[in-house]
């Protein structure tokens, strides 16, 4: 997929010609997968986390307006070679829409990249 969009990219005008190389970010999350841990054959569940292998590269995002990080797993087998993903959250989605106005968020993101992506 990633290539397939690289290529629209190099065809869609406007966007001035770029070069890639082959170290790409490709990680995801909330999914179950099929793994071998501790000699057993088990499902890993990764909610809220991505796989952190020896070496995988994997993005951290902070919460808005925060920085994100890229990443590279440890392999530890403890955590079934998992790393947690974003910045977690002080309180729940419904309970920050009955304490929050837009107009507090607005001022609490401002001169923010979150900012900047809103217009």
């Amino acid at each position: 997929m990633m290539t397939h969009v690289l290529e629209a990219l190099r065809r869609s005008p406007g966007i001035r010609p770029f070069e890639t190389t082959d170290l790409a970010v490709n990680c995801h999350h909330n999914y179950v997968a099929r793994e071998r841990h501790s000699g057993k054959d088990v499902f890993v569940t990764r909610k809220g986390a991505v796989r952190a292998r020896l070496g995988d590269l994997g993005i951290i995002p902070g919460s808005m307006g925060a920085r994100s990080y890229i990443v590279r797993g440890k392999g530890n087998p403890d955590s079934f070679t998992s790393c947690s993903h974003g910045a977690g959250r002080a309180m729940s989605r419904a309970e920050a829409k009955r304490r929050f106005s837009l107009a507090d968020h607005a001022a609490a993101t401002a001169g923010s990249s979150a900012a900047r992506t809103r217009r």
